[in-house]
């Protein structure tokens, strides 16, 4: 994918039952932060009605170049490691492209 494509992220994460909360809360503390970095078109966060702590970000980024610097930003990689302790199982990362 070329460095000058739009992309689109999406980031699924399953909570261990006993940390839904502080998931949720540590998950809603980046959106704002986040939507105000370059290149960041959409952030948005959502739970599922349907299963219990089970969270999901939709992303799109102006470029490649912008979602690799999103990335490296301290905050995002402070979640990921806290996250990863909240987590039931490993985060669920896509990329995805426009067919049409």
């Amino acid at each position: 994918m070329g460095s000058d494509m739009t992309v689109y992220v999406t980031a699924r994460l399953q909570a261990r039952p006993e940390a839904q909360e502080e998931l949720r809360h540590e998950a809603r503390a980046l959106t704002g932060t986040v939507r105000g970095e370059p290149g960041c078109l959409r952030y948005e966060l959502y739970e599922n009605s349907g299963r219990a702590g089970e969270f999901l970000f939709i992303e799109q980024w102006r470029t490649s170049d912008d979602l690799e610097r999103h990335l490296r930003q301290p905050y995002i990689q402070a979640f990921i490691k806290k996250s990863n302790g909240l987590l039931a199982e490993p985060m669920q990362i896509g990329q995805w492209q426009t067919l049409g």
